[in-house]
């Protein structure tokens, strides 16, 4: 066998040497490079989607903002608390919806029940009922949302409504709504685009896409029922974040995706395969065009040519690694016009557009940072175990430490050491894991000082892919000036109700007192009227006696005219005694009400005061019609009434009209039975009729009555008996009208 020589050897052995190491080397630069290219994919598009949605959060949050603050507006708030939609709240939608016309399509008011009462774009639309909408039920139960996106009948263009409660008090008293044009949004997000063939897109939580770069998709495609993207979908309505590889119209694709956790959307930016390694695919079909030329190479210089050919690979694959590592590193173009210049002319191509992508996502994540550091509430996030994760720089000053380290230091256990009541902190875990979000939840935290203060938590649960919770995040608002004023005013409501009780008890004793006196002046006038019915039999009995007396010296008295004139002393005394007899039961009190004749009743009662009236002149008229049968307090009426003719008295008394005359009239409809006291007196000074039935007042002198007689009617009248009593002028006197209900028992007009 004939021995190669040594050139040949040298030659082959260079050629080894060259073909060798290129091959390796390229063969691991190009796994190297394809590694390196789809993990930087998977997060350069992992942290566009992060961009995407929280651009997408804080925009529709701004808008929720802005609808919100509209719906604690004093006048719309008034306008739906009294129903008085007036021109005052139109003025104040229309003035809003000026200032925010260019984002938004419309914006109204409803009522409790869900019917529109102001529109600023479309009076027509005022009446229409919107309380089967889903934003509706929601702002019913006091949840501020934003809709699904739909398209818009007027525009064509995609809307959401952005609706918030109204509320008056705890009183849910109607919705504003407001309908946002998002198609900016949707632009906004279609138009970011990763290299050629990458594109945007976001869907609801059902999987229905609703924005893409090709029209025909938005609002008509549900990509959970699309082959080959099925699982990157489901991840994206369960609101994860991550990186998902998947095929779709038969390409291999990478997708990053997070979730808008305002909305249950989720974004989505994706970039073919083929894409984002076409420099990986570069460097390879380089290298396997370089071997020939390398094999060339090497019959002349053999060492120079290894030597060329493995600097520039071996700068590459360095600068693989410290771009890997986060350094925005160049290989050193040495102005080579082969396939590995073009090489390192296409890595340094890529690294400077890495480079300046990741600069964008820096200050994009800078600006929200802005909004986390800056933010008025306190911002957290904890694990489910109780330890604090992290706090914004409002939550530190609201618990009153001085950072941010020594916040979450201390508060490893969050239910023993900040609740002041640990037990809400159960109530709180118990609530969010069955509800995976809480709102509104108050209880009381101590700050590091040792004070407390009431605070609101609103805070959302993270779960791990197991659907294990793991975290929880959220805002805490601090709000003990608004539970300090409600203190105040529970204690000023238990003042104002223990004065009312105290005034309510003044009031009775104030009645006790004019009843005492009331009862008083009844006396009084017993004695006057018993006084007038005892004079005539009283003169009787003197003049029988003092007959019996001339008799008896005269020597004329015999047994039987004595016996005569004792039976007819007798006699007389009896009805002395049945006199007396018949005024304690007319001012007996009556205990339970019983039906009476109403007619009978008043005739028995002017009997009492005819002898009285009749000695001063005065001539007493009764007109009845047929008989009426009231269900009452028989005696307190006939008090009444005989209180009325005794006034009515006075007043003939005092004036003195040429002939004195009292009328009772009495007649009944279908509605009850009316009852007048008419005098001759002259009447009642104008000034005056509205003060008659007041306590204590009189138009006597003191020594004459305290004022208590038509208080005491009045009160007997419409609380006892649940008629009406009026006093009015009528020609040449006073009238006092009494009205009764008829008997409702046993409809009947008379008593059986």
């Amino acid at each position: 066998m004939k021995t190669l020589s040594l050139r040949t050897k040298m030659i082959l052995g260079a050629m080894a040497v060259a073909i060798i190491p290129i091959v390796i080397v390229g063969f691991a630069i190009f796994l190297y490079v394809s590694n390196s290219l789809e993990t930087l994919t998977r997060e350069k598009t992992t942290r566009m989607a992060e961009y995407l949605a929280g651009m997408v959060q804080a925009s529709l949050a701004g808008e929720l903002k802005t609808v919100s603050l509209l719906s604690v507006d004093p006048q719309l708030v008034e306008a739906a608390q009294t129903g008085m939609y007036g021109n005052q709240a139109a003025t104040q939608i229309w003035q809003s919806y000026n200032k925010i016309s260019s984002q938004y399509e419309g914006l109204f008011i409803t009522d409790k029940n869900g019917v529109i009462r102001i529109d600023a774009v479309d009076s027509k639309r005022i009446g229409l009922n919107l309380g089967d909408r889903d934003y509706f039920r929601k702002a019913q139960q006091g949840i501020s949302s934003i809709s699904d996106p739909v398209f818009s009948r007027a525009t064509g263009y995609p809307i959401v409504i952005i609706s918030c409660p109204i509320f008056d008090g705890q009183h849910f008293s109607g919705v504003v709504a407001a309908a946002l044009k998002i198609n900016y949004l949707l632009d906004r997000i279609s138009s970011v685009k990763l290299g050629a063939t990458g594109y945007s897109f976001m869907l609801k939580h059902d999987g229905i896409l609703i924005a893409h770069p090709q029209i025909k998709y938005i609002l008509e495609t549900n990509i959970l029922k699309q082959p080959g993207i099925k699982r990157i979908a489901q991840r994206m309505v369960k609101q994860q974040v991550g990186t998902e590889e998947y095929v779709f119209e038969g390409e291999r694709k990478i997708a990053g995706f997070a979730p808008v956790g305002l909305t249950g959307w989720s974004i989505a930016v994706t970039q073919n395969r083929s894409e984002f390694l076409a420099p990986a695919n570069t460097i390879f079909r380089n290298i396997l065009l370089f071997i020939p030329v390398a094999l060339a190479v090497t019959f002349t210089a053999a060492f120079v040519a290894v030597r060329r050919i493995t600097k520039p690979i071996l700068q590459l694959n360095a600068a693989a690694k410290v771009l890997a590592q986060g350094e925005w590193r160049q290989v050193a173009d040495n102005g080579r016009t082969d396939e590995l210049g073009e090489v390192v002319r296409s890595f340094n191509y890529m690294t400077s557009q890495l480079q300046q992508m990741f600069v964008s996502l820096e200050q994009s994540e800078e600006k929200y940072r802005g909004i986390y550091e800056n933010a008025i509430e306190g911002i957290f996030q904890s694990s489910f175990e109780g330890a604090l994760l992290s706090a914004n720089p409002s939550l530190v000053r609201m618990l009153s430490y001085t950072s941010n380290t020594e916040l979450i230091t201390d508060l490893t256990n969050l239910r023993n050491t900040l609740y002041v009541n640990p037990p809400d902190r159960d109530i709180f875990l118990e609530l969010i894991k069955k509800q995976d979000k809480i709102e509104h939840f108050e209880t009381r935290l101590f700050r590091k000082d040792g004070s407390v203060i009431w605070v609101s938590i609103n805070a959302r649960l993270i779960r791990n892919s197991a659907h294990v919770p793991i975290q929880i995040e959220g805002f805490i608002n601090d709000i003990t000036i608004r539970k300090h004023a409600e203190e105040k005013l529970n204690r000023l409501n238990m003042e104002l109700e223990q004065r009312i009780t105290y005034e309510v008890e003044e009031n009775r004793a104030k009645d006790h007192l004019m009843a005492h006196q009331a009862r008083f002046a009844a006396m009084g006038e017993i004695l006057s009227n018993i006084a007038h019915q005892w004079r005539q039999p009283l003169n009787n009995i003197a003049i029988i006696i003092q007959n019996m007396l001339l008799d008896s010296i005269d020597g004329t008295l015999s047994p039987d005219s004595c016996s005569n004139n004792v039976t007819k002393c007798l006699q007389i005394l009896t009805e002395l005694s049945n006199t007396i007899t018949k005024f304690h039961y007319f001012y007996q009190p009556d205990n339970t009400p019983q039906y009476f004749d109403l007619y009978q009743t008043v005739s028995k009662t002017l009997q009492l005061v005819l002898v009285d009236l009749e000695s001063d002149g005065i001539t007493l008229e009764l007109i009845t019609g047929d008989n009426c049968c009231i269900y009452g307090y028989k005696n307190e009426f006939s008090q009444v009434l005989l209180h009325l003719v005794q006034n009515a008295k006075e007043v003939l008394q005092s004036r003195l009209p040429v002939e004195p005359h009292i009328a009772i009239i009495c007649a009944s409809s279908d509605e009850g039975v009316q009852i007048r006291v008419c005098d001759n007196g002259g009447g009642i000074a104008p000034e005056m009729l509205d003060k008659v039935f007041d306590p204590y007042f009189t138009s006597k002198f003191k020594s004459q009555g305290v004022g208590m007689g038509l208080y005491i009617s009045k009160t007997i009248i419409e609380k006892h008996m649940g008629g009406t009593i009026t006093v009015a002028n009528h020609d040449d006197g006073a009238e006092v009208t009494i009205v009764l209900p008829l008997d409702d028992k046993n409809g009947k007009r008379g008593c059986s």
